[in-house]
């Protein structure tokens, strides 16, 4: 390690909320107790359980003496967010990660973190992770598109990429580690709710933070597929409108800092796919009062009750807003199963019609879609010049008859395809970089929506 840890000092508190986790929480505080950095304190704090969780825990607590290891119990069940203030405030670790009870970490995760604090003088750093889907007992790499954006390993504020800020991070606290006195001094808190306690949080303190690092080590791995999930339908029924609140306070937060206008179009977009979330994901008579209650007051609330194209960072999730905006009831939500590349042959047909009329085409992205799009050309003559990846270890291969090139080799008058609307706000950022003039194609949006090849394309600058 760079930075050798004082022998009398906490590096970091492990702060961990549970409840009726007695299959999990072994698995947890394994992963903690094997940390290759020793000088941490786990602090567990029970909602409550009515299932045998706190006997596991208590069970460590006894075979583990040597580890500092807190149990704090609350008088009623409250939620993951009032537990994790609760830790926060006996916290004595120079760093804080907050860790949920049924996830795990890689064994170097805290060392690999806390250097990466310590050599930057970052007050967050982030890293990848993996989804461990708790039927196959699999782990599959989450590669966040922000690395291709970032120097890796170097520090950054988010001001530096303001554009797509709330697209490349996610708004979970688990694959980050927070200064604790950076915490304290800005007053930040997790908002007291059962779900999306920790969203405000994060990007109160992302935006706040004077430095950043990003660093590309897979260090967590998030447990999916478990019964009784925060993140179920059935969970988010009951607190319908958490995710609503947690967006509200970000967005009032942007605002009291005086940055909305910097941060205005990610925000906007982020707010929108946010909702969108919660109405799939509630049922359907909770569905329809949030549908209810974001056209009496939610989008005005939110500042996205009147906008246009412009105040998106794609044609797509404007689509997207719109659908939004006009919804008449639970039963339309059906549709967005129908928002996929390829579901419409008719219109399928008629987008490689129009692409045989450009010139100097570049596809963006090599993943499933990419190859798809890639066979579908060929009973079509489209003059693609190259195709390029955000993931540079993809450059130089050959993908149906095509080399993966460096977004570099992208010329001034290339049309760009994009066909994840999230990649734009990445292609527009590196396009202004390097100060080249292209067309940008959201053929998601030409796609899935009513709307037309002709406002699907447009220009970077």
């Amino acid at each position: 390690m760079s930075f050798k840890v004082k022998d009398n000092e906490t590096a970091v508190s492990v702060i961990v909320p549970v409840y009726n986790l007695e299959k999990y929480i072994g698995d947890c505080i394994d992963s903690v107790l094997n940390q290759t950095l020793k000088n941490f304190e786990l602090i567990l704090i029970d909602d409550c359980s009515d299932d045998d969780t706190k006997i596991r825990i208590k069970e460590y607590m006894e075979r583990e003496k040597t580890a500092d290891i807190i149990l704090l119990e609350n008088d009623r069940n409250r939620n993951a967010g009032y537990s994790r203030n609760r830790g926060l405030d006996i916290a004595r670790g120079k760093y804080l990660l907050f860790l949920d009870g049924d996830d795990m970490l890689e064994p170097d995760a805290l060392e690999r973190l806390y250097t990466a604090c310590e050599e930057t003088g970052s007050e967050i750093a982030v890293c990848n992770y993996r989804f461990y889907d708790n039927n196959t007992q699999e782990a599959a790499d989450y590669h966040a598109p922000v690395d291709a954006l970032l120097e890796v390993g170097a520090g950054f504020r988010t001001s530096d990429i303001s554009d797509c800020v709330f697209q490349y991070f996610r708004e979970m606290a688990w694959d980050k580690i927070f200064r604790r006195e950076f915490i304290q001094e800005n007053g930040i808190r997790f908002q007291s709710q059962r779900n999306a306690n920790d969203q405000f949080f994060v990007y109160a303190a992302m935006l706040r933070a004077g430095k950043i690092v990003k660093i590309s080590d897979y260090l967590m791995k998030y447990r999916k597929n478990r019964e009784n999930q925060l993140s179920t339908s059935g969970n988010i029924s009951r607190n319908p409108k958490c995710i609503w609140n947690a967006t509200k306070a970000t967005g009032d937060y942007i605002d009291d800092l005086g940055l909305y206008d910097l941060y205005q179009k990610s925000f906007r977009t982020y707010a929108v796919m946010r909702l969108l979330f919660s109405l799939k994901n509630v049922n359907s008579r909770e569905a329809e009062n949030l549908i209810t209650f974001y056209k009496e007051e939610g989008f005005e609330a939110l500042k996205i009750a009147d906008c246009r194209i412009a105040d998106f960072g794609t044609p797509y999730f404007f689509a997207v807003y719109n659908w939004l905006l006009h919804i008449e009831s639970a039963e339309k939500i059906e549709e967005t199963k129908k928002w996929k590349l390829w579901n419409d042959d008719t219109k399928c047909k008629k987008l490689f019609q129009m692409l045989m009329t450009e010139k100097n085409m570049v596809l963006w992205g090599v993943g499933v879609n990419g190859r798809r799009f890639l066979e579908k050309t060929g009973q079509y003559e489209l003059d693609i010049r190259c195709i390029v990846d955000l993931d540079e270890n993809k450059v130089g291969n050959v993908i149906c008859g095509y080399e993966v090139k460096h977004r570099r080799d992208i010329e001034d008058g290339d049309l760009i395809i994009a066909l994840n609307p999230e990649h734009i706000f990445a292609i527009r950022h590196f396009m202004i970089q390097q100060k080249k003039k292209v067309k940008i194609l959201d053929a998601r949006a030409y796609l899935c929506f009513e709307v037309d090849y002709a406002q699907a394309k447009f220009d970077v600058f």
